[in-house]
């Protein structure tokens, strides 16, 4: 699932929730890295953790904000031998930040997922 546009009008620095999110997890290096490292193929958070040098409970708290947004789809590995685990792959290919004034005082703000 790719996720929706984001676009507000910034005024006084004020962004809807879903562009600030965005903004947000795309400033984040730990974030960066998990979307990168996820987008050639799905992974679950103990591999992540490994790849990433992250303490496991960081990568669980990075993956539930990146679902939030949602720049991760995430999808339950089922297995013969009783665990499931689930994996989590990018879900988008590009953003796009877009930025143009509004105005004396306000900021249109854009991101495009794709």
């Amino acid at each position: 699932m790719v996720p929706e546009s984001a676009e507000s009008t910034a005024e006084s620095g004020e962004l809807n929730e879903q562009t600030q999110a965005a903004l947000t997890a795309l400033s984040d290096p730990k974030c960066r890295a998990i979307l990168a490292s996820t987008s050639e193929q799905a992974l679950t958070a103990q591999e992540l953790s490994e790849r990433l040098e992250l303490p496991l409970s960081t990568v669980y708290r990075k993956l539930d904000h990146l679902r939030a947004i949602p720049l991760l789809e995430e999808a339950v590995q089922f297995s013969t031998g009783g665990k499931h685990p689930h994996q989590y792959a990018c879900s988008i290919d590009q953003v796009q930040v877009t930025i143009s004034p509004q105005g004396q005082h306000a900021t249109d703000v854009g991101v495009t997922f794709e």
